[in-house]
């Protein structure tokens, strides 16, 4: 695979919703990549505990999701 080196974010937005009876927070990031820019969103519940045991998770699956996506592209 190719390395691909991103520019720093070029937006960050952070915000607390309700959804159902949970409080989630969404990050939202803007990646510029070379000429394209990548939007990322995530969302996860507001709690301390359940937000670390989701994040090896949810690294495990962003990095099988980006391998797929620059299959295509590389």
């Amino acid at each position: 695979m190719k390395n691909l080196e991103c520019d720093k974010f070029c937006a960050n937005n952070m915000e607390v919703k309700n959804i159902g009876r949970k409080r989630m927070k969404e990050i939202k990031k803007d990646v510029d990549c070379g000429n394209r820019t990548i939007r990322v969103v995530l969302q996860f519940p507001d709690e301390s505990e359940d937000a670390v045991m989701i994040q090896k998770f949810v690294k495990s699956i962003l990095m099988m999701e980006l391998e797929e996506q620059l299959k295509g592209v590389f």
